[in-house]
């Protein structure tokens, strides 16, 4: 497959690609140029988020397979959080599932990076950081009115097998410095409620301790100033955990944007249609 692209005369990017269905996907992206554009913050163009999920849909396996709601809901949702899916940033992951009853679907989950990176632009965050417990590591904290954490590495095995704990520590502005602890068992509890954690394709399987110590940031999540953005990834994330899609989360903005596409948005666990597609004018292009 060849990696190269294409720009038509508007400036819109459509990849060279062998695969009918990745194909259609990238054609409806170029479609959406200004829904993107409007989704995104100023500080990400919508050209480079055109880039970054071209190269998506190239380089996962399955994601061309999902349908076009379940995708582009899902890029369009990212877009307004401004974090950039599947590349080394790692601030987030187009997650391509096959479900029984509506078959393929795209669902993202945001990484370590991703949560850092939404926790600084509150602007009261002054440092966040996590950090993972080896065996062998001196490792102790207490709560209370005294509250202390000590963490001295010692072990140098890198295996994902091996970690203990999780924690994250966050610096406030005008305030002490708070932090959250997470022990293997709760670490694997909160892995256990991902719907992308038995995926074929999953970063709690190539990126086990990234997603650890991501887990230990969520949980932090409770203690930090919160800023719009943060708060909505929490509650992508905690959707499938309580047992609704990500699709109920989706902003007024992305449900019109896909409607306006002519797209239906499902229930991905019964397969009833949420919102029904809008019906093109006489005039409006198909």
């Amino acid at each position: 497959m060849s990696g190269q692209l294409q720009t038509t005369d508007n400036g819109r990017i459509i990849p060279k690609s062998k695969n009918a269905d990745e194909k259609a996907l990238a054609k409806m992206i170029a479609g959406m140029t200004d829904a993107i554009k409007h989704a995104l913050p100023r500080h990400v163009t919508p050209e480079r988020m055109g880039r970054i999920v071209l190269t998506a849909l190239r380089t996962t396996k399955d994601l061309h397979r999902c349908s076009p709601a379940s995708f582009l809901g899902s890029v369009l949702s990212l877009a307004q959080l401004g974090l950039e899916p599947n590349t080394p940033l790692g601030h987030a992951w187009l997650i391509p599932r096959n479900m029984k009853k509506v078959g393929w679907t795209c669902t993202f989950i945001v990484g370590y990076q991703g949560y850092i990176e939404l926790a600084y632009r509150t602007g009261k965050v002054m440092g966040i950081y996590a950090e993972v417990v080896r065996d062998g590591d001196v490792f102790s904290f207490r709560r209370g009115l005294r509250p202390d954490l000590i963490h001295e590495p010692k072990s140098i095995d890198i295996e994902p097998k091996s970690i203990t704990h999780a924690y994250a520590v966050a610096n406030i502005r005008d305030a002490d410095p708070v932090f959250e602890v997470l022990n293997r068992a709760q670490i694997e509890a909160r892995r256990n409620r991902s719907a992308a954690a038995n995926a074929d394709i999953s970063p709690w399987k190539s990126d086990w301790e990234a997603m650890a110590k991501k887990t230990a940031v969520r949980a932090l999540h409770k203690w930090i100033p919160k800023a719009a953005e943060l708060s909505r990834a929490v509650a992508f994330e905690e959707a499938p955990e309580l047992g609704r899609m990500q699709s109920s989360v989706f902003s007024d903005e992305v449900t019109e944007a896909l409607q306006s596409e002519g797209l239906e948005i499902i229930d991905h666990e019964t397969g009833e249609v949420l919102s029904e597609p809008q019906e093109r004018q006489p005039g409006e292009e198909g």
